[in-house]
């Protein structure tokens, strides 16, 4: 495992291994309840929404994925960062993401 994040209210947790694809799991449980489409390169940082409606991915292509943490669909794709983005962290209210 490369990157774990766990949701803010402790109901599922996310985690890459491999670097291509992200998975959301239940803690309780240990099940898998989602896979997140297979990324373009590798995987460097995840975090969560406060509210953990959503996750966003960045890769060390620059590109960063905002999912759905319900459905599992892509709801944004962010590209324009010119190197491996290693770190993402979320606004207390969810409204923006910055990356570093």
């Amino acid at each position: 495992m490369n990157c774990l994040c766990v949701s803010p209210d402790g109901t599922w947790l996310a985690t890459t291994r491999g670097g291509l694809t992200v998975r959301i799991w239940d803690p309780m449980t240990g099940t898998c309840r989602q896979v997140l489409g297979d990324h373009p390169s590798w995987i460097t940082a995840l975090t969560a929404a406060p509210h953990g409606t959503w996750l966003a991915a960045a890769a060390a292509n620059g590109r960063i994925q905002i999912w759905d943490t319900g459905t599992g669909t892509c709801r944004h794709t962010l590209t324009g960062n010119p190197s491996t983005v290693v770190g993402l962290t979320a606004a207390p209210n969810g409204s923006w993401l910055a990356a570093a």
